[in-house]
């Protein structure tokens, strides 16, 4: 809550504190294990870069902000950044008046070159992005409107310059707002499903295994939760296949 990032050696106990650049809470945090770099994200909407070998901050990165915007408040949600330290996803987003002093809302995505301090590509969305992940070379981001958005992603291997972030699409859910959760699951599935798209089930209800492991088949779900007791899950890309409802 104070703006500052806390580790702990499980091995030795000592604490280390990287406080400074941060003002207030912090959001999300993202480690770089192979450059020995933590990635702090907040709602003062500064993305610290701290050496982890040394604890102090060596770059503070600030998203963009939405053209013609005044008044901006803008806040860093989520960050995802390589083990190399060489690129950096952040979403989140900002609160500004337009050009005819209306409160307005938006959401941004942007991909940076670490290394260079420099932003590759941005975009921006109608809401806030509050999580996203990376899944088989496509990005997927949730936020404060009730869909899944996806992305593609083209960072340049030799540096900032030819790098891209692009909408692919967009697939709606029924829930409020996919608001925070959103996570890839694998597992195994019937070859062929008999009940209806978005049906409801209750979690933790008796079902006894009526299928046998050669209908079965390898699968994976996007699960997604928001501001309601019901997780939409996805099994193709473009409408929830069910939903699960949490008692």
């Amino acid at each position: 809550g104070d703006g500052s990032a806390h580790g702990l050696n499980l091995e030795s106990e000592a604490h280390t504190e990287l406080s400074g650049t941060n003002t207030d809470f912090l959001h999300s945090v993202a480690v770089a294990a192979k450059a020995q770099q933590l990635i702090t994200g907040g709602e003062d909407g500064v993305v610290a870069v701290w050496d982890l070998r040394s604890s102090t901050s060596v770059a503070s990165l600030a998203p963009p902000v939405p053209p013609h915007a005044t008044n901006t408040r803008s806040w860093a949600a989520a960050l995802e950044v390589d083990d190399e330290g060489n690129w950096l996803t952040v979403a989140g987003g900002a609160d500004f008046t337009d050009g005819k002093s209306s409160p307005a809302t938006a959401g941004h995505m942007s991909l940076w070159h670490v290394p260079s301090r420099t932003i590759v590509s941005h975009a921006f969305t109608p809401s806030p992005i509050h999580a996203f992940t990376h899944h088989e070379g496509t990005l997927l981001s949730v936020g404060a409107e009730p869909l899944v958005t996806y992305w593609d992603v083209h960072p340049s291997s030799g540096g900032p310059a030819g790098g891209g972030l692009d909408v692919s699409g967009r697939a709606n859910c029924t829930i409020p707002s996919a608001y925070c959760a959103l996570s890839i699951a694998s597992g195994e599935s019937p070859k062929t499903v008999e009940s209806e798209n978005a049906a409801m089930l209750d979690v933790g209800a008796d079902l006894e295994p009526t299928i046998e492991d050669d209908e079965l088949e390898h699968c994976e779900v996007l699960c997604v939760g928001g501001r309601s007791p019901f997780v939409e899950c996805f099994a193709n890309p473009s409408s929830p296949s069910f939903t699960l409802r949490v008692t």
